[in-house]
């Protein structure tokens, strides 16, 4: 090959790895500007199924897997005995299949009721669109760590308010048990950042994920309904959250 010829071929290899240089600016540069999925907004006066799928759905339960687990023990009783293996083996899948199919079933019929909750409370409600419009809210483990419940009464009277202070301290206990024992050490904090619920008045105050909010859900629609219709004194209810979601794993079980 001579010296031209070699020139060449440097140059043609050095302007097809500028081309190919060239290609990946722009897919990356395209890669950056490609919108984000956006999250379902929810409406004034409907609900999202990503909404009722993230404080509903159930898992199967590991409870119901542990069937699954017989599975090597009848291969090796039946191993001969073909018929005899596949009848068990199908009564073992079938367990947790029926009990899956069933959660599914549960969880559409509900969804309809779901999305006429809030136009069926006796009071007002504010701020649940605040609460749960969040990017990772079907992830049990993101929380937010400032959030309140605010309940505004219409009447003063003191038995109402002992009441209420008695159903706030009762819903605070529940959503306590929403919390787990994460890990030692989380990114970005010297130890635990979220907040134990705690009452102050007519209000709670505390940090949330799904499961908090499923517990506030359960006590608007349910407990602080029922007190509502009752004495008509419950004016409206304002739901408050900060909006940075933080990843709190779970504290992992040793093997040791």
């Amino acid at each position: 090959m001579n010296p031209d010829q070699k020139i060449n071929q440097i140059l043609s290899e050095a302007k097809k790895l500028k081309k190919e240089e060239e290609e990946r600016i722009e897919k990356e540069k395209n890669k950056s500007l490609k919108k984000p999925k956006e999250i379902p907004k929810t409406p004034p006066n409907d609900e999202t199924w990503r909404v009722y799928k993230a404080l509903f759905s159930r898992i199967v339960g590991l409870l119901w897997l542990l069937p699954l687990a017989l599975i090597p023990v009848v291969y090796i009783m039946y191993e001969n005995e073909t018929n005899k293996f596949i009848t068990y083996l199908t009564v073992i899948i079938a367990i947790p299949l029926i009990r899956w199919i069933y959660l599914m079933i549960i969880l559409h019929r509900g969804y309809s009721a779901f999305r006429k909750w809030r136009g069926q409370l006796p009071f007002e409600l504010i701020g649940w669109e605040n609460i749960v419009d969040s990017k990772y809210f079907d992830n049990t483990l993101y929380w937010r760590l400032n959030a309140c419940v605010r309940i505004e009464f219409q009447t003063k009277d003191l038995f109402n308010e002992k009441l209420l202070t008695d159903m706030l301290f009762l819903l605070c206990k529940k959503m306590d048990k929403c919390f787990y024992t994460p890990e030692f050490a989380i990114s970005g904090f010297a130890s635990d950042p979220r907040k134990h619920w705690e009452v102050q008045g007519n209000l709670i105050k505390g940090s949330l994920n799904n499961q908090v909010v499923f517990e506030i859900y359960k006590f608007l629609s349910q407990e602080l309904a029922l007190l509502a219709s009752e004495y008509q004194n419950v004016q409206r209810v304002i739901l408050e959250a900060s909006q940075e979601e933080y990843k709190i794993e779970p504290e992992r079980v040793s093997s040791d």
